[in-house]
């Protein structure tokens, strides 16, 4: 179960993804969300295809806290309808 529309999660650099994730009112330390982006752009495949979601979530999880991982979960469940609505970062 692909699902391509991760690709513009893909393309943003570290400030564009930083500056959408606070747009949407996700609270976590940059610190945290520099790690959480390196996670995302070296495992991909993970968030693409639906089989290996949890994958993501758990290496979130062990690099960051439970709270943390539960956060972005809720904003990378919700990405693609950003740009649906025409969202501009």
């Amino acid at each position: 179960m692909s699902n391509s529309s991760y690709d513009d999660l893909f393309s943003l650099d570290f400030i564009e993804f930083k500056k959408l994730v606070y747009e949407q009112g996700v609270d976590i330390d940059e610190k945290q969300l520099l790690i959480i982006y390196e996670l995302i752009q070296n495992n991909q495949y993970a968030l693409v295809d639906s089989h290996y979601n949890e994958v993501l979530y758990n290496y979130i999880s062990e690099k960051t806290s439970i709270s943390t991982c539960l956060k972005i979960k809720s904003f990378l469940i919700n990405f693609p309808n950003y740009f649906k609505f025409g969202l501009k970062i």
